[in-house]
């Protein structure tokens, strides 16, 4: 019953009912824990979690993270590392840039045990955004050495998405510190990387880096170009 339920979950939420899907969610819940399955309940905990995140309920949304990241730890499951990046997810996302500099340390240490660049690259990436809202020159130089280490892991790990949020942090830095030229260049080269990923969301992402740095730079016909 406990499966026929995070099937349902699933499928609520394919039909875009949240609310539905997230008591399918407390009861499969429920009847994992009657069960004493630890890994099932970590599993739907994490699945309500991200629910619970798209819906910006930030305080459910980590305590599900960390929730899970304990059931998993428990277990000895590895997928504790996702959900401990979760729960950086939901402190970005809640703009607390102290917890997401906090616990992205932690959660690095175990992305670089499991051997695992795509999940460092990702929180790489969070503590660029951080530093590049904080603003400054100074910062500006953190989230350029940041991003140069974010875009080697993403290229490793073949995460061309990862590889092209990386580029753009680069991009905007490089125009932070003025250094002009080479802002154009990366932000064109994120532009090409996004390009032959054929994703629209890493497609996104460089263009609104290459519209940024046209605008600032006084090439607002650039920046519209990009836009379209």
């Amino acid at each position: 019953q406990a499966v026929m339920l995070k099937s349902t979950f699933r499928i609520l939420l394919a039909r875009e009912k949240p609310e539905r899907a997230l008591q399918a969610a407390e009861e499969a819940l429920k009847m994992y824990r009657e069960l004493e399955d630890q890994e099932g309940e970590a599993e739907m905990t994490m699945e309500a979690a991200k629910v619970l995140l798209q819906r910006e309920e930030h305080r459910r949304a980590l305590g599900a993270a960390n929730c899970a990241a304990a059931l998993y730890r428990e277990v000895g499951d590895p997928r504790e590392l996702f959900a401990l990046q979760l729960a950086v997810d939901v402190h970005a996302a809640r703009g607390d840039h102290a917890m997401v500099l906090e616990t992205s340390q932690e959660v690095l240490e175990k992305c670089r045990s499991q051997q695992d660049p795509a999940c460092e690259a990702a929180l790489l990436q969070q503590i660029c955004q951080v530093y590049l809202e904080q603003g400054g020159k100074e910062n500006a130089e953190v989230v350029a050495r940041t991003a140069k280490q974010a875009h080697v892991l993403a290229r490793e790990a073949g995460d061309q998405h990862r590889e092209t949020c990386a580029l753009a942090a680069l991009a905007r830095a490089h125009l932070a510190a003025s250094r002009n030229q080479e802002a154009v260049e990366v932000a064109k080269e994120a532009v090409r990387c996004a390009h032959e990923s054929g994703d629209r969301p890493s497609q996104i992402v460089a263009l609104q880096a290459f519209g940024d740095v046209s605008v600032k730079l006084g090439h607002p016909f650039d920046a519209i170009e990009a836009a379209k």
